[in-house]
């Protein structure tokens, strides 16, 4: 307690932590059922985010090969180069 007599907060996070850990080892028996619903949910889940990165690596597969250094090394587009006849062209954009 301090000089007015108020008693000063505990840290509660110590104790929410002890039990937490109470209930983790010492597990009750769940009488739960997972039915067919739960089960199709679930798989939709799994496919559902494989997809997802699938889409996402497509995206960006040109920038992780870039940044591997496995990317093609081409010249910009628009820049000017020489034909087999030593005339000069522009390439198409």
């Amino acid at each position: 307690m301090n000089k007015n007599g108020i008693r000063k907060a505990t840290n509660g996070g110590s104790f929410a932590a002890f039990l937490i850990g109470l209930f983790a080892v010492n597990p009750s028996q769940a009488l739960a059922y997972i039915d067919p619903g739960t089960s199709a949910m679930l798989v939709q889940l799994l496919i559902g985010g494989a997809a997802g990165l699938a889409v996402i690596a497509k995206l960006y597969w040109s920038r992780l090969k870039s940044f591997v250094g496995l990317g093609a090394k081409s010249e910009p587009k628009g820049t000017d180069t020489r034909t087999e006849d030593g005339s000069q062209s522009r390439d198409e954009e």
